[in-house]
């Protein structure tokens, strides 16, 4: 199975990137016309999908932030009504990511 296999009907990929992090495993990035969607295959021989997504229209808010000195790291935190996420990458990755979801919400 691939990424196609969890798109809902009349929705279209934007934007794609990656590794970025979440919950300390690395995902794939997919930006849609609907959702923010963190994909990945896992496993060597028996391959399973992995996927987490969120509906654009629910976020509530979304920062950007960067830490680090020398190889600084970039953080983009989504808030919900009732959540907060926190992804996590190389910082232009993620000011890429972020100047994409910007252009969604």
């Amino acid at each position: 199975m691939g990424l196609e296999d969890y798109l809902m009907t009349g929705e279209r990929v934007r934007f794609r990137s990656g590794p970025i992090y979440y919950g300390g495993k690395s995902y794939e990035i997919v930006l849609t016309n609907k959702r923010l969607i963190l994909y990945a295959q896992r496993g060597v021989i028996f391959k399973k999908d992995e996927v987490i997504s969120w509906r654009i229209d629910e976020i509530k808010e979304i920062r950007y932030y960067e830490k680090g000195i020398i190889k600084k790291t970039g953080y983009i935190k989504l808030m919900e009504e009732k959540a907060q996420t926190e992804l996590y990458g190389p910082a232009k990755e993620m000011k890429t990511i972020y100047q994409r979801l910007m252009e969604f919400w």
